[in-house]
Order: C-alpha cells, then sequence, then structure tokens
C-alpha cells in the first residue's frame, strides 16, 4: 500500500488486501492519467481516504453515505456532504444544519461546513465514489471506487453491532442490501438536495434525534454535532496606518483558537468600518474582503480572491442588508 495512503490503523487488517487487487491499480492508473493530461481532481490526495483516517474502525457507530465528492473549487475534503471551513455551504449541507436545528436546536456558524469533527466521534461519511474531475458531478463512477467502498460498507455490517445506517437518497438506499438489518438500524429518507428536499422528501425526517435515541438506548455516547461557543472574539493586533497616533485597523481572534480571523479598519473611528477581511483557510491571509461600497456605514459589497494574486474570483453582494453577502457572481 502506497505510503502516502492515509488510513487509520484500525482498518488496515480489514482492508490493506484490497489495495492490492485490479480495480485499485485500475483506479490509480486513471488518476495518473488524468493528472498527466491537466485535470484537476478533488479531494487532494491525502484526503481521498478521510473517511477512513479520521474514524476509528472500533468506534464507529453511526454511517451517512453520500455518492461522489463535491466537484467544485476547494469544496471537497474526503468526507461526505462536508467542506472546507470558510467554502460557501452547498444546498444539501445548508438543508442537512437546517434539518439538524429543527431536529435538536442546533444551530451552525455559516462559515464552518468541516464535519471532520463528526468523523473523529464515530459519525463515518463515506461517499461511493471517493474522486471527482472538477466541474464534473459523477464522473469517477464506476471506475472501481464502488467495489473499495462496498467492500467497507459490508466490513461494518459484518464487524460490528448495532451501527446506524442513514441512507439518504435513492442511491444510497441501493447499499441497503450490504447491510444485515437484523444487527444493525437502517434509518431512510430522500436526499437533502432541494430537488428532493423542496418535494417534502428531506424535512421532518428527524434522523438526527432517532439516531441519538438509539445510540442512547444501546449504551453508546451521541456525538456532539457541534461544540460550545467559545469566547468572544479579542483584538490581538492594532496598527495606526495614517499615523495619527490613533488605530484605526484591527486584528481579531474570533474563535479563541489563537490564529487571526478576521481584519476590520475604521479609518474614522466611527465604529462604522469601511472594509472587514475575512481569514477563511486560517492561513494568516484574509480572501474574503468587505467594503463600505455604498459609504452608508455597513458593508454591503464582498470580493473573493483565493489565489492573492490580487484579481477577484467572485463578487458577492448583501442584497438584504444583515450584514453577509448572499448573492456571488463569478469574475
Amino acid at each position: 500500500m502506497n505510503k502516502n495512503i492515509k488510513i487509520h490503523e484500525s482498518w488496515l487488517k480489514f482492508i490493506k488486501s484490497e489495495f492490492d487487487k485490479e480495480y485499485m491499480n485500475s483506479i490509480k492508473k486513471s488518476i495518473l492519467n488524468y493528472k498527466k493530461s491537466g485535470k484537476i481532481i478533488y479531494p487532494k490526495n491525502n484526503e481521498i481516504f478521510n473517511a477512513l483516517n479520521l474514524t476509528d474502525f472500533e468506534k464507529t457507530k453511526v454511517i451517512i453515505l453520500g455518492q461522489d465528492p463535491y466537484h467544485g473549487t476547494n469544496q471537497a475534503n474526503g468526507l461526505c456532504f462536508s467542506v472546507n471551513n470558510g467554502v460557501i455551504h452547498p444546498p444539501s449541507l445548508i438543508n442537512i444544519f437546517k434539518e439538524i436545528e429543527s431536529d435538536l436546536g442546533i444551530k451552525f456558524n455559516d462559515r464552518k461546513g468541516d464535519l471532520s469533527k463528526w468523523s473523529k466521534q464515530g459519525v463515518m461519511l463515506l461517499n461511493a465514489t471517493l474522486t471527482v474531475k472538477q466541474g464534473l458531478a459523477g464522473s469517477h463512477q464506476n471506475k472501481g471506487w464502488e467495489s473499495f467502498t462496498d467492500r467497507v460498507i459490508d466490513l461494518i455490517s459484518e464487524e460490528t453491532n448495532n451501527t446506524v445506517f442513514l441512507l439518504w437518497g435513492s442511491f444510497a438506499k441501493q447499499k441497503k442490501k450490504l447491510i444485515d438489518d437484523k444487527k444493525h438500524k437502517i434509518l431512510e429518507s430522500g436526499h437533502p438536495s432541494p430537488l428532493s428536499a423542496n418535494r417534502g422528501l428531506w424535512f421532518g425526517n428527524k434522523h438526527f434525534s432517532l439516531c441519538n435515541e438509539h445510540l442512547k438506548k444501546i449504551g453508546k455516547k451521541e456525538p456532539k454535532l457541534r461544540e460550545k461557543n467559545k469566547k468572544v472574539k479579542k483584538v490581538v493586533k492594532k496598527l495606526d496606518t495614517d499615523n495619527d497616533g490613533k488605530p484605526d485597523t484591527f486584528y481579531y481572534d474570533d474563535d479563541g483558537d489563537g490564529i487571526l480571523d478576521t481584519v476590520v479598519q475604521d479609518k474614522n473611528q466611527n465604529g462604522k468600518p469601511e472594509m472587514v477581511g475575512v481569514d477563511t483557510n486560517k492561513d494568516g491571509r484574509p480572501d474574503v474582503i468587505g467594503h463600505d461600497k455604498n459609504e452608508d456605514g455597513s458593508i454591503d459589497a464582498w470580493v473573493v480572491d483565493s489565489n492573492f494574486d490580487g484579481k477577484a474570483d467572485s463578487i458577492g453582494i448583501d442584497t438584504d442588508g444583515d450584514g453577509k453577502p448572499d448573492k456571488f457572481n463569478k469574475v
């Protein structure tokens, strides 16, 4: 097995041999050929097996099955329905969070869509296909990945007991035949995508509370889907950019993790900033910049520059005046 493949050691005794099989060699060759031809593949190489890397086999208690990774820039991180923090939430994830809020009363931060904390608590987020071409949904289906992920589902069904399987949509429901329903709890629903949810097939399924009830019944700890809010943001750096003896630019650590999250520029020092910068990637550089375009004391236009090349990727407009961009146009 390639040393660059990251998988939790608890899985190796079950699936190590899969990496020597012909279908896996075929997948490797296909991905290499795609990349040699200049095509971009998601997720990153070291995140392809994140579903098995972040979830300990021995602690697996819930499985959520997806279809294939998100195909947009910087979205996929190897976990179904999950996106990197700072990425605008895709419609399916928005609907998942809405159902959780309705079902459990838990509200999510609109900047944080990374579900890796779920994975680390035993909630496996497994796509049937583990890679995808940029901009082409389903492009790596029927290339061999299903043989691997079906084997993973088989193993969980065979080797564990009282695991909760959440099957959302017709594709996931097809995997029911791989699961021993005498040993495990299976919850079925429509898919959280707008196409399904808007037809009444998603909202109100209460899968999250039903899952928690089952886990409690069998003596397993329910996962914490969201961390408690941390301390109020604090100023960690001040600058006097116009040398008038008064600071006008402030850097904040919004969530208490020691990393700068936002920069606010208020040259008039009236509490109404002209510019707000947000570091969505947690790399110390603000990549989303908000401006007071109308000079009315509120941020109403946002520029996304994820490549830090001084060229905007997209422009966001706050059309309803809530301080958040709700309409984005690619540049």
